[in-house]
């Protein structure tokens, strides 16, 4: 009776982490996995910065809605950084998954593409001299939030310039 117990309670058991399992997202699996405790900031400002980033481009998703019709929307962004000595596509990306799971900080950029809510997961692959990061979101406003982020992150920020218009009559800067 005892065995019989035993065993019915852990069937339950397997069942109820099973179905935990199932009820998350796939990226947070991912992420949970990945132990981000030992990385740091720094591991990611060398690699993914926005002076960094040489190209930014959409990617899409097609869904089919009837039979005859089909939606195609943005489905987020490939980011292209060059390829650094020493780094790899399986820690870069766990790096990019680790920070884009990770709660924002004051020193974040405000652009961040892996700081919006939405991300389904974050891929690495090597493309010639670059690193491709592949950001895609769990639907389609997520995938258009990232692709126009990725778009402003590369963008250089605060750009400030001065024209003088007129200077008053009789002045003479002498040096």
């Amino acid at each position: 009776m005892l065995r019989r117990s035993t065993l019915t309670i852990a069937a339950a058991a397997a069942m109820l982490v099973g179905c935990g399992a199932a009820s998350q997202p796939q990226s947070q699996l991912r992420v949970a996995s990945a132990r981000c405790d030992d990385l740091s900031a720094p591991a990611v400002a060398e690699v993914y910065a926005p002076e960094k980033v040489i190209k930014v481009e959409p990617t899409y998703e097609r869904r089919i809605i009837t039979r005859g019709t089909t939606l195609q929307y943005v489905s987020g962004a490939n980011l292209y950084v060059p390829a650094q000595p020493g780094m790899n596509e399986a820690y870069l990306e766990r790096v990019l998954s680790c920070h884009a799971a990770g709660a924002a900080t004051a020193g974040d950029h405000p652009n961040d593409p892996l700081r919006v809510s939405g991300i389904e997961h974050v891929d690495v692959a090597s493309a010639g001299p670059t690193m491709r990061i592949a950001i895609k979101g769990t639907n389609a406003q997520a995938g258009k939030a990232i692709y126009q982020r990725s778009q402003a992150y590369r963008q250089p920020q605060g750009a400030v310039s001065v024209e003088q218009l007129s200077a008053a009559p009789g002045t003479h800067n002498a040096l």
